[in-house]
């Protein structure tokens, strides 16, 4: 069974690209594309796919108002954020928007592909786990070291949140 996959981005060559890149993946099926959030909207509401991958930042809607309002108007599509923003902010808008996963677009295409077959993970009676009880209950592993890098600890907890999650680097150098 394939996996109906509708994206939204306001940057056409890169809308085609990644139409073209997810098309190669044989259990996805690109079943729609919008240019901006309003059709995006409208192309969610009448093809209803199985995951939105969309932009953070596009006319109309932006990519967390869409997940906002499929959200509320309780449509099953799960959504997935591919931006340039590695901003904590965002990330926490989108967690309070309900997405289903947050990925760079300089992560790898498999990682892409990956996000998108991969369901959040459940709680109690199959309902999705609250934010605060599913990253609360990752432990500190180690600590960053030298390199800067996020703590362990904190890319845990992401990763439980979303399933399996991109690496997020922060916004310190």
């Amino acid at each position: 069974m394939s996996i109906s996959v509708l994206i939204a981005e306001d940057q056409r060559m890169v809308l085609g690209a990644l139409g073209t890149l997810l098309g190669l993946e044989p259990d996805l099926d690109v079943v729609g594309a919008a240019v901006d959030g309003d059709d995006a909207l409208r192309l969610v509401g009448s093809l209803r796919p199985d995951v939105l991958v969309t932009d953070i930042e596009m006319p109309g809607r932006t990519g967390l108002d869409l997940a906002a309002e499929i959200r509320r108007r309780g449509i099953p599509t799960r959504v997935v954020i591919l931006t340039t923003f590695a901003r904590s902010g965002y990330l926490r808008r989108a967690l309070d928007a309900g997405v289903g996963g947050y990925l760079l677009k300089d992560a790898p295409s498999a990682t892409l592909a990956d996000a998108i077959r991969t369901r959040p993970q459940r709680g109690a009676g199959g309902r999705p786990c609250p934010r605060r009880r599913c990253m609360g209950r990752a432990r500190p592993a180690h600590r960053a070291g030298a390199s800067g890098a996020a703590p362990g600890w904190r890319r845990a907890r992401q990763r439980r949140y979303f399933g399996q999650f991109a690496p997020v680097r922060g916004n310190r150098a």
